[in-house]
């Protein structure tokens, strides 16, 4: 697997880590900017294969749990059952990646607590999260955290190019919609359904910033059973607000990032959609 393109602060870190890798490791990022991959990149490196936990929901009969990355919980069972895998000798490095850590339960926060109380060698975790301040403090302050850097400027151009973008319009909007984030690029090019997917929600975001509080509600609708879309507007409209207050630095403008940084970190911290994006919209 080729390795991840990283902002070069976060490449030196890395490298530091990667020679004396803690037990539990939190990598933790913006959306896009590659998190997943460098915990996978990690794990490669160790020579191990990595074995990830992902977020699950219950079955519409209740009786067992379907994975449901986008709004789903990690749950207890699954961090309970690393006590079996991990007991004994290990003999080669085994890495377990949980993947949206911020959404461990309550309960399988304590269990992964007790875990890292009890460290075994060989054995090694990395919780990939895009809000680490969702985790226990417990939790947060027996791991190391790796903060992966948006990439620069320069890089974002050189990777458009590598991934064979000569459209100068296309090249604008790849630019507008994910600049400094290596594995949305790579996503948006790839995928074109998905380009269109966030060139729509990037109008979306547009939209909700500047219509009347009637047509911000119709959007709330439309957004308010997906707290992953919900997040990816919230992105979308911080990132048009600070291209504006670069250009117009207007105290108004300054608020209005506040109450959206605000009402993105109440979102991520699985507070209700509903609620609080009506009460920025009317506020």
């Amino acid at each position: 697997m080729k390795p991840p393109l990283l902002h070069p602060k976060t490449q030196k870190l890395l490298a530091a880590l990667l020679e004396d890798l803690p037990q539990a490791l939190i990598v933790t990022g913006k959306v896009g900017t590659g998190t997943f991959e460098v915990a996978t990149h990690i794990a490669q490196t160790l020579g191990a294969h990595e074995e990830v936990l992902l977020p699950k929901k219950k079955s519409k009969d209740g009786k067992k749990f379907d994975v449901d990355i986008e709004n789903g919980r990690v749950v207890t069972e699954d961090i309970r059952s690393l006590y079996d895998s991990v007991r004994g000798k290990q003999t080669s490095p085994r890495v377990f990646i949980i993947r949206k850590a911020d959404r461990l339960m309550p309960n399988a926060q304590n269990a992964l607590l007790k875990l890292l109380e009890e460290p075994s060698k060989n054995v090694y975790f990395i919780l990939e999260t895009y809000n680490s301040e969702a985790l226990f403090a417990t939790i947060r302050s027996r791991a190391q955290t790796l903060d992966v850097l948006p990439i620069t400027a320069e890089q974002t151009n050189a990777l458009i190019k590598d991934l064979g973008i000569t459209d100068a319009t296309r090249r604008i909007q790849l630019k507008f919609i994910a600049e400094g984030l290596p594995a949305e690029l790579q996503k948006l090019v790839e995928n074109e359904e998905y380009f269109n997917i966030r060139a729509e929600r990037m109008n979306d975001a547009r939209q909700f910033l500047q219509s009347n509080a009637y047509d911000k509600l119709l959007i709330i609708q439309k957004y308010q059973t997906s707290r992953e879309n919900t997040l990816q507007l919230l992105d979308s409209a911080l990132h048009i607000t600070r291209h504006t207050v670069v250009n117009n630095p207007q105290h108004a403008l300054i608020t209005q990032l506040n109450s959206l940084l605000t009402l993105k970190e109440k979102i991520a911290g699985n507070q209700n959609i509903r609620l609080q994006m009506t009460e920025f919209a009317l506020g």
